[in-house]
Order: structure tokens, then sequence, then C-alpha cells
């Protein structure tokens, strides 16, 4: 099942949020200002009928508070005459509000229902009239109750949904999005192994990212028409250069056999023939590297068993080993079989397996061992030689290097930049350790289930 774009789908979270956000203010804001407004008209009223009050109640001595018709006369939903003292007279108001000034200054007052739990307000106006007696109106405010319930309900109905309207439509195109990077990833990843003709798949949409591919395919074609152009380059050079080194190690052989040479003469020409024969060597490994990293392709891929090429190689190598003073062992826990290039692989060991020998010094030990990590395949050289330093290891794989410690030893500087090359063609990581004594080498063959 495919995932999500969690980056495209945290956007329209993140719109989506912004959205209730500013909605939410919003609303607030307006259920402040209406509520204000109203609360503002209700207390400038009930002032108004307090002060009116007062005048007509400022000459009697009776009143009419206890009739359940003042309060619906004037709108009030409490009123209340009150001694001196402060001790109730008449009216539905048991008691004068505590802080409430007596001056005909309206003041609001929350309270809870005790039915319900809901929170209502009260609005209370205070006058002490002439004679020193104090009255009391109060009324509650429904309707400012009534609109913060349908803010809410205007926030519940409309602005969540429409919220969750953005996340679906954030999931979909994450979707979308996710499926079309996935389809360019694995693109590409076939563009890395080789594939050079391989370009990132458009959609009808035209949108940003077809927009994005086709710069991308355009750097592509340059890409593979410079990269074509420049293993043709050196294919041609090495090429063109085996038949005049040959010719030349020919005609150096003819004089070294020669009789009437004399014998520093001969030397000379059998120094000189040995850097003929390193040269071709080097343009060897040259046509070599550029034949696979020109992008052997993975049609010559087959089950290889890795157990059976390290066979094979022991073999070869083991009686090279043994006039050197070496050992050469072999130890496996069973086939490993991968797909692979049996040729290419054969000679990516191979290389390992002379470094080995060549760099390590007698009496030594060599190992080779075959095993799996983590349902892996592994491929293990380890050597009891002098070991390569932390800060040299990235550099080996480079073309021509020569560790400045060991310049003396013959060699190309091409044999594990052809291992790095048979590596990032069939998808295998190469790891170096140390051996404590020497240097481990490790294949490691990560081919994304391609293992059999």
């Amino acid at each position: 099942m495919l995932k999500l774009s969690w980056p495209t789908f945290k956007l329209a979270a993140f719109a989506a949020a912004a959205y209730v956000s500013a909605s939410v203010v919003t609303f607030a804001l307006m259920h402040w200002k209406i509520s204000s407004e109203e609360l503002e008209r209700f207390e400038t009223l009930l002032e108004l009928q307090g002060s009116a009050l007062s005048v007509q109640f400022s000459g009697q001595t009776q009143s009419d508070l206890d009739d359940k018709t003042f309060n619906k006369t004037y709108r009030l939903t409490r009123s209340g005459l009150f001694g001196s003292d402060g001790a109730r007279l008449q009216g539905n108001l048991r008691k004068i509000p505590s802080d409430l000034p007596l001056d005909g200054k309206a003041l609001l007052v929350n309270r809870a229902n005790r039915s319900n739990g809901d929170e209502s307000q009260m609005i209370y106006v205070g006058i002490r009239l002439p004679d020193q007696r104090i009255l009391v109106i109060g009324r509650d405010t429904p309707e400012v109750i009534q609109l913060d319930k349908i803010v809410r309900n205007a926030l519940v109905e409309g602005v969540i949904p429409v919220s969750l309207v953005f996340v679906g439509i954030g999931a979909i195109v994450s979707r979308q999005i996710k499926g079309r990077l996935k389809d360019a990833q694995t693109c590409l990843d076939d563009i890395k192994l080789g594939h050079f003709k391989r370009r990132l798949p458009l959609s009808s949409a035209n949108d940003e990212l077809d927009s994005l591919s086709m710069s991308v395919n355009e750097m592509l074609e340059e890409l593979e028409r410079a990269i074509s152009e420049l293993h043709h380059v050196g294919d041609h050079i090495a090429h063109d250069l085996r038949t005049p080194l040959s010719r030349v190690r020919a005609h150096l052989e003819i004089a070294q056999n020669a009789v009437s040479l004399p014998e520093d003469l001969r030397d000379s020409i059998s120094l000189a023939a040995s850097g003929v024969d390193q040269m071709l060597a080097t343009t060897t490994a040259m046509l070599r590297a550029a034949r696979i990293e020109a992008g052997r392709s993975r049609a010559y891929f087959r089950e290889v068993n890795l157990l059976e090429i390290a066979t094979e190689l022991f073999d070869f190598y083991e009686p090279l080993a043994s006039s050197k003073g070496l050992k050469l062992t072999l130890h496996a826990d069973g086939p490993l079989p991968v797909q692979g290039d049996r040729e290419l692989l054969m000679e990516a060991v191979s290389n390992l397996i002379d470094n080995a020998i060549k760099f390590t010094p007698a009496p030594g030990l060599i190992e080779i061992t075959l095993c799996k990590r983590a349902q892996n395949p592994v491929v293990r050289i380890r050597d009891t030689g002098l070991g390569i330093p932390n800060d040299r290891r990235s550099n080996v794989f480079q073309r021509f290097y020569r560790d400045p410690e060991r310049s003396d030893t013959p060699g190309t500087g091409l044999g594990l930049a052809l291992v790095a090359s048979i590596g990032k063609l069939h998808g295998f990581e190469i790891e170096i350790r140390d051996g404590l004594p020497g240097c481990i080498f490790e294949l490691i063959f990560k081919q994304e289930g391609r293992n059999l």
C-alpha cells in the first residue's frame, strides 16, 4: 500500500490548522464585538430604568415590587427593595449582590445555572433612594447566551468540516505526489546503476513536478552525452596505446635475446620491458574499467554461487600464496547464491585476494570467508598485513591511487577502482575494517530482494 507523502500532507494539515486558527480568531472577535455592544445596550437601558424607577419610588412608602406584573412590565428578571441596612423589604431578589455600586451604574455578574450547569449573565443596577432605602433591579441576557451558542455551532458545523476537507484533499494530493516521486526515485536508482537511457516519467498534469522532470531529463541527456564522449576518449586512447606498446615490447624482447649485447645493456632492456609491461597492464585495466562504467547491462546477470567463485579463486591463488610464505584459507557456511555477472564478480574477489597476497609479508595469513549478515551474503577477505589507515580508506577506490608508503610495490592503481565499479553495478557495498593486525575487506550484497 502506497504511503502518504509526509511533507505534502504536513503542508495540507498546516493549511487546515491555519484556516481553523484564522476562523476561530475571526469568530472570537466577531462574538466579542457583538456581545460587547449588546451588553452595553442592555446596561444603558437598565441604568435608564433604574433612574426612572428611583424617581417613582422616592415619594412612596409602599411599592408593588411583589406584584409579578412589575417585572414583566419593565422586562426585569430580578428586583428588590431593601432597607438602609440591606434588609430585604420587597421583591424577588433575596439580597444585594456583592460589589454592586449604589450610584445607578450597571454591574455585570456571571453565574452558573444550577439546573444544567450553563453560565448565564445578569446585569444589576443599584440606587440609594433619598430616604436611604435601596432599590436594586436586574435582568439576565439570554440574547448574548444565544449568540454565543450560534457562534459555537457555526464554528463546529462550518469550520471543522471544511478543515477536514482540507486534510482529505491534502491526503489525496500527498498520495499522488508520493506515487510520482516513487517512480522518479526508481528511475534515478536505475540511472545510478548505469542505465543512462532512462528518463524521469512525465504526467498529464503539466505542473511544477513535470517542469522539474523535464529539466532533469535535459540534464541527463547532456550528462549521457558527456559520459559517452569521455568513455570513448579514454577507451580510444587506451586502445590506441596497446598496439604501439605491444610492438615496443616485442622489439625489446628481440633485442634482449640478441647474443652480442653487453650485460649492462641487456639489463637496461629488461628494465624497459618491465616498464612497458606495466603500461600494457594499465591500459588493459583502463579499457576494462571503461567497459564496466559505460554501463554493462544487467542482461548478463544470472544466478551465481559465490562459493563456487571463492573455491575456484582459492585453488588458483593458493600456490602463489604458499610460494610467498603465506597461508591462504577458505571458510564458508554453505552455498551463497546471488544475482550477478559471474565474470565481473570473479574479477572483484580476485583483485581483493591479489592485493592481500601482494601487501602481506611472510609469514602471514589470508582468510577468505563467506557468510551472511542480516540475510545479506558477505564475502570477507582478511589479511595480516600492514592494513590501511582510516584517513586513506576512501582514497583506495580512486583510479591510479597508490599508497605513498607502498609506492615501490608493482601495480597500476586500478584494481580497487575496478572493484568499486563492479560493486556499483551489482549494488553491493564495500567496507574496510581493521584486522588487528592487517585489513578486512567485506563485499556486502544488498540487492533489494534480487538475491535468490
